[in-house]
């Protein structure tokens, strides 16, 4: 290939022989007169027709300059000849390439961007799968039932103010609210992880709820979901001229859960309104140290996990039914009842 001054020399060079050729050529014309003229002018007319063919360049000086080259290729040495012809392939292959050549560079630049997002997705894919593999399986459920429990009334009772003749059981944001466990709450939470699915409810904030969910749950990554007052409905009484809080259990469906084995503990009726038949009620807890409300909820939803159907069990008067042993013990051995002179009274 012929270096950048080779190039230059070669092109001054065809300059000089095409400048030394269109003198006589001129005076030639001069001498023949008219006639000789109109015959050239029909000459030119048959050449720049064999350049439309594409026998010349397109440009017309390239067609003229074509032309007067061949005229002048016989008197060109060996050498002159060989440098005329690698300087026509060495622009012939600039022409060819440089306008591919950025086309190729971007088909490229694809080529390897789609090969890297290949690549990722299959990593991503594998190290999921790993993690799949390493994480031990955990233990199936007692009963293939979904537990949707309230917080506030109905596992914790929270105030702003600490109380001077009680301890509370932990406080949240510095101290900002006081929060007191029902009896057994612990041990409640223990046994029904192991029975059911557990997933909690509340009609608080979230961050309130996350808080909560921390202190009571010794491992939250174990609660199926949590929904806060995000998810609930608000609805206007014209009756009472109140806003009224619905947790519609529609939103637990389209997580996949049927509805048959879904069960719900809350101290608020009016919460689950539309869902009279998956509600179990149970009294507002106000932070007494004395009571035994989640006991006998343990022996009552022991009883409703052997139910194929939740929502067929008449649920109303539930703890009159385990106190007067209308329900089967559970088989589980519960905590004794802390005796009255233990704890304060409200």
């Amino acid at each position: 290939m012929l270096s950048t001054e080779d190039s230059m020399l070669c092109i001054e060079r065809f300059r000089a022989v095409e400048h030394a050729e269109e003198e006589p050529i001129g005076k030639a014309k001069e001498c023949s007169g008219q006639h000789h003229l109109e015959g050239e002018k029909d000459e030119n007319k048959k050449k720049h027709h064999h350049h439309h063919n594409g026998d010349y360049i397109v440009d017309d000086d390239g067609a003229k300059i074509e032309t007067l080259m061949a005229d002048v290729e016989i008197s060109l040495t060996d050498d002159e000849v060989r440098e005329k012809a690698a300087f026509d392939d060495f622009v012939q292959k600039i022409d060819r390439e440089t306008p591919k050549t950025d086309i190729i560079k971007r088909r490229h630049e694809k080529k390897t961007e789609r090969k890297a997002r290949k690549e990722k997705k299959k990593v991503a894919k594998q190290m999921i799968i790993s993690r799949a593999l390493q994480t031990p399986s955990t233990p199936a459920k007692r009963f293939p039932t979904l537990l949707v429990l309230d917080l506030d009334g109905t596992l914790v009772h929270s105030e702003f103010q600490r109380r001077t003749y009680q301890q509370h059981d932990f406080s949240l944001f510095n101290e900002e609210i006081f929060v007191y466990k029902r009896p057994y709450l612990d041990y409640f939470v223990s046994t029904i992880l192991e029975w059911f699915d557990v997933a909690v409810w509340t009609a608080s904030g979230c961050e309130y709820a996350a808080e909560i969910v921390r202190h009571v749950f010794p491992d939250p990554s174990k609660i199926s979901f949590l929904f806060s007052s995000e998810r609930c409905t608000n609805k206007y009484c014209p009756a009472t001229g109140e806003r009224i809080v619905i947790k519609d259990m529609k939103k637990v469906k389209r997580r996949g859960y049927d509805l048959k084995q879904v069960l719900i503990v809350d101290d608020t009726p009016s919460t689950w309104q539309r869902n009279y038949g998956n509600a179990v009620h149970i009294e507002s807890y106000w932070g007494s140290r004395i009571d035994d409300h989640l006991l006998h909820l343990l022996t009552y939803l022991e009883y409703l996990g052997h139910q194929g159907d939740v929502r067929r069990v008449d649920k109303r008067r539930w703890r009159n039914q385990v106190l007067g042993s209308m329900i089967p013990a559970s088989s589980t051995t519960h905590p004794t009842q802390p005796a009255a002179e233990d704890s304060d009274s409200d």
